[in-house]
């Protein structure tokens, strides 16, 4: 108010001075100038009159609008401002994401949880629930008889082919591997490696199913084309007579040739025959295979001791027309010298050839060299010369 004053006062002023230096302008004149301007400067005043009202009116809601905010902000809580800084605006966005995908992340895995659950206890419940028809139990467990006597078969068959010996059931049992424990009370094995199962039972249960067809026991016989040997199982005696019982006895079959003779044990283990062609054999007698048979020899002799016993460790053996003694373990010479003759009789001065070489005393032997012209006495398993192979003849003095 003080400054509208103080303009009007001036404005007066500038009035007098103007008619002060305006004496000479008719006083019409300057009465409508003093009009004008006076009617300026009025419009003047009050427009900035105005002006300075409505400053003062703004500035008043202003105040008033800030006391206003600041109460609400004492009695609520704060209020976030919708204008977010961009890189804020970024990170929240970023956050409700990576918490987004961790939620459905987690819903999927308990759904997939619980599908699993689900399906587990169908699973279970359809095990226990649905009963078994008896007719598919009864073509399940003949099922499963008949794959084990078959596979007992062929194992049984397998083992004659290598080793030409019939197993037990207890042998051939433990060679087969089967998703069901099967045990089977009576068995009966045949020359054929056929079988006879019943009185079985699957994983502890009695079944009423057999496999195979049972018969008279078969006790096999020698023939002209084999050789069968019954070994006791109780105190492992060797006999190539037929038992009337074969329910302890475990036999071997070797295949020869017809006309063979002279069959005998050499120990326990290899049976000797002699051929049609007069040719000394020796086989192991349980697995078919003839011994020394990596020595391409022409003859063999077994050697007869004085007391009628054979020596089950060394066999004399024609190799390139000349006699030589092999040890049967080693397969080795007991020593490196040959010999034309061996054997040779003191009384009537013959050689023994197949199947037997005669000893006179221990391990000495009358052998002969130089084309027959020579003969002496030998140690056969060291080759030592007791008499010198420098006499024509050699006899005994009565």
């Amino acid at each position: 108010m003080d400054s509208e004053k103080d303009t009007i006062e001036k404005i007066d002023e500038d009035i007098e001075m103007l008619l002060s230096e305006e004496e000479t302008v008719p006083e019409k004149k300057l009465q409508t100038t003093t009009k004008i301007f006076d009617q300026r400067e009025r419009d003047k005043i009050e427009s900035k009159a105005v002006s300075d009202t409505a400053e003062m009116e703004e500035t008043s809601e202003t105040k008033e609008s800030l006391v206003h905010e600041s109460s609400q902000m004492e009695n609520t809580s704060p209020i976030v401002s919708d204008e977010v800084p961009m890189e804020n605006s970024v990170s929240v966005k970023s956050k409700k994401k990576k918490y987004w995908l961790i939620f459905v992340f987690v819903i999927f895995l308990v759904v997939g949880i619980i599908i699993s659950i689900v399906i587990i206890n169908y699973r279970k419940s359809d095990v226990i629930v649905v009963p078994i028809d008896d007719e598919l139990l009864s073509k399940r467990e003949q099922k499963i008889i008949t794959d084990y006597g078959q596979m007992l078969e062929k194992v049984i068959s397998d083992e004659y082919k290598i080793s030409n010996k019939l197993l037990s059931y207890e042998e051939a049992s433990n060679k087969i591997k089967l998703e069901n424990e099967v045990i089977c009370k009576e068995v009966e094995i045949y020359s054929d490696c056929t079988v006879y199962l019943n009185s079985c039972s699957i994983n502890g249960k009695n079944t009423k199913h057999y496999y195979g067809v049972k018969r008279e026991q078969e006790i096999p016989i020698s023939s002209d084309t084999q050789i069968v040997v019954y070994e006791n199982q109780s105190d492992h005696n060797l006999t190539l007579i037929k038992p009337d019982s074969i329910e302890n006895y475990q036999y071997y079959v070797v295949s020869v040739t017809p006309g063979y003779h002279d069959v005998t044990f050499v120990g326990t283990k290899y049976l000797f025959y002699v051929d049609s062609n007069v040719i000394g054999n020796l086989v192991d007698f349980r697995t078919n295979r003839k011994a020394l048979s990596k020595i391409n020899y022409t003859d063999l002799a077994l050697i007869r001791m004085q007391d009628q016993s054979f020596d089950s460790n060394v066999v004399a053996v024609l190799v390139n027309q000349k006699w030589n003694f092999f040890d049967l373990e080693t397969s080795r010479r007991t020593h490196y010298s040959s010999y034309d003759a061996i054997g040779i009789s003191l009384t009537n001065d013959t050689s023994g050839k197949s199947p037997y070489i005669e000893t006179i005393q221990n391990n000495y032997m009358v052998v002969s060299t130089n084309q027959f012209t020579l003969s002496g006495i030998i140690n056969y398993i060291t080759g030592d010369e007791i008499v010198p192979l420098l006499y024509r003849r050699l006899g005994t003095i009565d």
